[in-house]
């Protein structure tokens, strides 16, 4: 169950709870707490690259600690989709299974492979981590690349002293 919160009430509810996970993608920051009641609060925030730093994006109260795997979605691993699609797939999955998530559609800056730097569709899971199989289609079967369910932070490459990355 997902429960949306903000304001003051979410001061109220992270008061006293404890960080389980903290993980970033470029222009965002995901963090999930325990709360003093055992309930899990996920607290989006923006990074300050495409917002203003700090600012609440999305908030959801759940009732069970977000997975740290999905071993259930291996199967899909060499089924013959696109990003957009195998995430689809996945986002049924998940639902049916009741497992609290987001949709994520954006744009892959990097300098692995072939260098694609077009729209791309993943899972991101309430505890940050993010789930996806579609990476190497558009940059290569190399060793750096992440498939399933992985930290997004650890696969990122700091900023070059000139901005960007």
């Amino acid at each position: 169950m997902r429960i949306p919160v903000a304001g003051p009430d979410l001061e109220s509810i992270l008061r006293g709870a404890e960080i389980l996970s903290k993980h970033w993608i470029k222009n965002e920051r995901t963090t999930l707490y325990l709360t003093s009641d055992g309930k899990y609060c996920c607290v989006v925030e923006s990074t300050g690259l495409s917002t203003a730093q700090g600012i609440v994006m999305f908030t959801a109260m759940l009732d069970e600690e977000p997975p740290q795997s999905l071993p259930f979605l291996d199967e899909y691993a060499d089924a013959p989709l696109e990003c957009d699609g195998l995430t689809r797939v996945a986002h049924k999955r998940l639902i049916d299974r009741g497992i609290p998530h987001r949709f994520m559609v954006g744009r892959i800056d990097s300098d692995f492979g072939r260098g694609y730097h077009g729209i791309h569709y993943w899972i991101q899971l309430m505890n940050g981590l993010v789930w996806d199989f579609a990476l190497p289609q558009w940059f290569g079967e190399a060793d750096v690349l992440p498939r399933g369910v992985f930290a997004p932070e650890e696969c990122q490459r700091p900023p070059a002293k000139a901005g960007g990355l």
